[in-house]
């Protein structure tokens, strides 16, 4: 397997990277703007969690169905983002 980072290691200027992580719990709710996103809480092999989130409708039906709880997935080609709700 190619290598990977730690949530840890993740920030706003990350790009290009890989995380293996086991996805805890999914969800597709309506954000605050009405929008519907896919969002999952996800845990890396060092017990660190970070919230995953598709907010790109185009995009939300690709990862539903295909990310399930309890299983461990190789994830890349993302963005981090600060949350907007973070002071």
């Amino acid at each position: 397997m190619a290598s990977y980072k730690m949530v840890a290691d993740l920030h706003s200027i990350v790009t290009n990277t890989t995380l293996v992580v086991k996805v805890l719990k999914n969800w597709v709710d309506a954000g605050p703007r009405g929008v519907e996103g896919f969002d999952a809480m996800v845990v890396d092999e060092a017990g660190t969690r970070i919230q995953a989130s598709v907010t790109s409708t185009g995009y939300v039906g690709m990862f539903d169905d295909q990310l399930d709880e309890g299983l461990w997935y190789s994830l890349s080609k993302f963005s981090v983002v600060n949350s907007p709700l973070r002071n």
